[in-house]
C-alpha cells in the first residue's frame, strides 16, 4: 500500500475509498514529460548521428576528388610532355608550308604542274599525329582549352587530307584560287592550335626542369 499512498489512501476501492485523480494527474503528467524528454533526447542523438555520418561521407567524397584531380593533373602533365616532339615537328611543318605559300611561289601556285605542286603539300600529305591519335581517349585529361585545341587539330589533319588532292588537280580561276585560300585559311586555323598545345607542353617541361 505504501506505493499508492500518494494516489490513494485506501483499498480496495469502493464508495468510501476513491481515487485521488489528483495526484494521478500528476503522475501522468510526470510520465508524459519523461516520455517527451526521453523522446527528444533520442530525436537529437539520432539528429547528431545523421549529421556525422553525412559529415564523413562528404569528407570522403572530397579526399576522393581530390585524389581524381591529381591523378588527372599528373596525367596531363605527362602526356604534353611525351606528346611535346611530334607536335613542335607538326608547328614547325605546317608553319613552314604558309611560309611558302605566303610568298612568291603561293602567287604562282596555278602555274605549276601537278608533281610541283605534290611537291609543295609533300610534307603536309605526310603530316600526322601517330602519338596523339593514340591516345586520343585520354585528351580529356589535358587542361579544357589544351585538349579541345589537340583535339581540333587531330579532326583538322583528318579534313586537309581530303582537300589535298583536288587542289593539286585544279586549273587556275576564281574557284579554284577560293579553293586555295580557304585550305590556307585552315592550315592557319591548325597552326593556332598546334601552337596552344605546345605552349602548354612547353610548360609542362620546363617545370620538371626547375
Amino acid at each position: 500500500m505504501d506505493m499508492l499512498d500518494g494516489v490513494t489512501q485506501c483499498w480496495w476501492l469502493s464508495k468510501t475509498c476513491e481515487v485521488n485523480w489528483g495526484a494521478w494527474a500528476v503522475v501522468v503528467a510526470v510520465a508524459a514529460l519523461w516520455i517527451a524528454v526521453y523522446t527528444a533526447v533520442v530525436t537529437a542523438a539520432s539528429a547528431a548521428a545523421v549529421f556525422w555520418l553525412g559529415f564523413k561521407a562528404n569528407a570522403v567524397a572530397n579526399a576522393t576528388y581530390d585524389i581524381e584531380r591529381q591523378s588527372r593533373q599528373r596525367e596531363g602533365h605527362f602526356l604534353l610532355i611525351y606528346l611535346r616532339g611530334e607536335i613542335l615537328v607538326a608547328r614547325a611543318t605546317v608553319t613552314g608550308w604558309l611560309r611558302v605559300m605566303g610568298g612568291s611561289l603561293g602567287g604562282m601556285y596555278f602555274t605549276f604542274k601537278e608533281a610541283e605542286r605534290r611537291a609543295l603539300f609533300s610534307s603536309l600529305i605526310e603530316l600526322e599525329l601517330p602519338l596523339a591519335r593514340e591516345r586520343f581517349e585520354r585528351l580529356h585529361v589535358l587542361d579544357p582549352g589544351v585538349g579541345d585545341a589537340l583535339a581540333r587539330a587531330l579532326g583538322m589533319l583528318g579534313v586537309l587530307k581530303v582537300s589535298y588532292k583536288p587542289i593539286l588537280r585544279m586549273e587556275d580561276g576564281p574557284d579554284a584560287q577560293e579553293s586555295l585560300d580557304g585550305l590556307i585559311h585552315r592550315h592557319r586555323e591548325l597552326l593556332a592550335d598546334l601552337e596552344k598545345v605546345e605552349a602548354a607542353a612547353r610548360a609542362a617541361h620546363d617545370a620538371d626542369n626547375r
